[in-house]
């Protein structure tokens, strides 16, 4: 904050880029009428730049918000070969929250599936020091491994399917073309899941089960106004004629 008053001070624009998960549950962006005027304002950037338009419905912000996509994420969804033709592996998302819950929702995925599915359990970046601490219950589990991959875009464009509670993975999963599951949580479905963009969540127990079970049963179809919404096209067309004025 201090950063930006001080480039407030000296005429800078100052532009933020989306990082994560963002919407009208996260309160560093959502502001009440206080921060629209003021010293307050000086805190604050004059830009935020969105992955996609999807990404700034239903935020309070005293800014303006432009969509500009994510180069990589195009890069990669246009490398990437269809779901169908990949390995048969689904990627179980630690979100960093509920370990105790994930760690048996990845062990009934792990017994749903056929023994030619892999299973690979994503912990959270801050999990991975103490990832056979935190989920004792799965390391070493057979058919179940760790992924520690750095790039989770590459994890994903290796996948069939993700399951996971709460995360920007799960939409950087249907940018890439992966299906999606949703695992249903009292705590964070209501503020973190769209159901515009992500299938209803489901329960644990015989309805995950099922659910698991039926994945490969056709392609996943992709809604290209969606994905276009979620990742906006052409990134690097889009900052450079938002840069342009400042240049």
């Amino acid at each position: 904050m201090a950063l930006t008053v001080a480039a407030h001070r000296r005429g800078i624009h100052v532009a933020e880029p989306q990082h994560g998960l963002i919407g009208p549950a996260h309160a560093a962006y959502n502001f009440g009428s206080a921060m629209s005027g003021g010293p307050l304002r000086e805190t604050l950037p004059d830009t935020l730049l969105t992955f996609g338009e999807f990404w700034s419905r239903g935020l309070r912000v005293p800014f303006d918000t432009v969509p500009v996509g994510k180069p990589l994420m195009t890069a990669r969804r246009e490398a990437a070969p269809p779901a169908s033709e990949r390995e048969r592996i689904l990627v179980v998302v630690g979100g960093g929250h509920e370990p105790e819950e994930t760690a048996q929702a990845t062990l009934a995925a792990r017994a749903a599936l056929p023994a030619d599915w892999q299973v690979l359990f994503r912990p959270h970046p801050f999990e991975r020091p103490t990832v056979r601490e935190r989920y004792r219950a799965i390391v070493g589990v057979p058919g179940i491994g760790i992924d520690l991959e750095p790039d989770v875009l590459t994890t994903l464009s290796r996948a069939r399917a993700v399951l996971g509670t709460a995360s920007t993975v799960l939409y950087e999963a249907v940018g890439l073309g992966c299906e999606v599951i949703v695992r249903r949580s009292e705590r964070l479905s209501t503020l973190f899941v769209d159901v515009s963009a992500l299938p209803e969540p489901v329960a644990d127990g015989p309805e995950l089960a099922a659910r698991i079970a039926a994945l490969g049963e056709g392609e996943p179809v992709i809604d290209e106004a969606l994905l276009h919404a979620l990742w906006a096209p052409g990134p690097r067309a889009r900052f450079t004629e938002f840069a342009a004025p400042f240049l």
